[in-house]
């Protein structure tokens, strides 16, 4: 069943339409993707506009506008020119990675800790504070000894480990998959593991940071930033030592490098082995890091070379690690040789920016 709605537009500078003809202007307008163009009617309601849409699920995307000549002046409706739907779902996707119930946008303390005791609480004097309001203040210790890290709750307070209580229990970290996650009212926290350090990361699915998140800004969908690279493998493999914003350093695989071309030049990045995903992952800087995209640099996964055959490298899907949205992760930091100097207006921008 088709149901007709009219779907507002955010305005958009002129210049993002076309003028075929006199007195006609083409905008491409991204349509949500359980709508699809009903009419080229449109009409101003207040100082908003809006087209005529049908919803019909098994159609998506984006939809070629025609609009009168007025349009312009009050804004025309240009998002992303040609965004196939794998985009937009990705784009989605990527959402719900930063800003879901358990995505990087949660994430509210990351606190490393020496041998001997940590205790943890909303106390101002606990060696690990949690956020004000969220628990008693005193909720338990944490103990570490070499490279195990135990928990001992304090008594009276509630802490369950996958809904039963705990009262003092040795914990796993993410060394070596998913970490023993506690509970105490609304808050998680666990162990990580990097290199000789462990930490204890706390995640408030009422984080600020999580609340505050409407979408993460990317630049408009561009077929000219989905290139073929031919992968040039190392043999052997490389080592290659990458280092974190917290300082430390973890060695990685780095099985071969992806040779592209845009505009007149030919590029190369390093890719590593990515055992989780099964691809490639590609850690790069460009001409925009640090003004429109995230200064860190950003993320980029291709398949593993199959054959002789090139490798799709989708710079529209190029995102950023979780440290643009939370200073409580512990993001690589791409090597030198893959800092490349031309500008890659296509994938995330940095959202503090927008």
């Amino acid at each position: 069943r088709q149901q007709s709605v009219a779907v507002p537009i955010d305005p958009q500078p002129a210049t993002e339409c076309r003028r075929p003809g006199r007195g006609i202007t083409e905008c491409t307008l991204l349509v949500p993707a359980e709508f699809t163009l009903e009419s080229r009617v449109w009409s101003r309601r207040g100082k908003a506009m809006h087209a005529n849409v049908t919803r019909r699920d098994a159609l998506r995307g984006l939809t070629l506008l025609t609009c009168p000549a007025w349009v312009p002046l009050l804004g025309c409706a240009g998002r992303h020119d040609l965004a196939p739907t794998y985009w937009l779902n990705w784009r989605k996707e990527r959402f719900q990675d930063i800003a879901g119930p358990n995505g990087w946008a949660t994430l509210a303390g990351l606190h490393w800790i020496e041998a001997g005791d940590s205790t943890v609480g909303t106390d101002p004097t606990s060696g690990i504070r949690l956020p004000e309001g969220t628990g008693a203040p005193r909720v338990g210790v944490f103990t570490r000894k070499e490279d195990r890290v135990g928990f001992t709750a304090e008594p009276g307070v509630e802490v369950t480990l996958r809904g039963r209580p705990v009262d003092r229990i040795e914990l796993k970290s993410d060394v070596d998959g998913a970490a023993d996650a506690l509970e105490v009212g609304r808050l998680k926290f666990w162990v990580i593991a990097r290199g000789d350090r462990r930490g204890i990361r706390v995640r408030d699915p009422e984080s600020p940071v999580r609340l505050g998140l409407k979408e993460i800004p990317v630049y408009r969908y561009s077929e000219a930033y989905r290139v073929m690279a031919r992968f040039e493998p190392y043999d052997p493999p490389r080592k290659l030592t990458i280092a974190d914003v917290t300082g430390g350093s973890k060695e990685e695989v780095c099985p071969g490098s992806l040779v592209f071309r845009l505009g007149k030049q030919e590029h190369r990045l390093d890719a590593l082995d990515d055992t989780e995903a099964g691809d490639l992952l590609v850690l790069f800087r460009d001409g925009t890091s640090g003004r429109q995209t995230y200064g860190g640099g950003r993320f980029l996964h291709a398949r593993k070379p199959m054959g002789g055959g090139g490798i799709e490298l989708d710079f529209n899907r190029a995102y950023n690690p979780p440290c643009a949205f939370t200073p409580y992760a512990t993001c690589p930091v791409p090597p030198r040789q893959n800092w490349l100097e031309m500008d890659i207006p296509a994938g995330e921008k940095d959202p503090r920016i927008g």
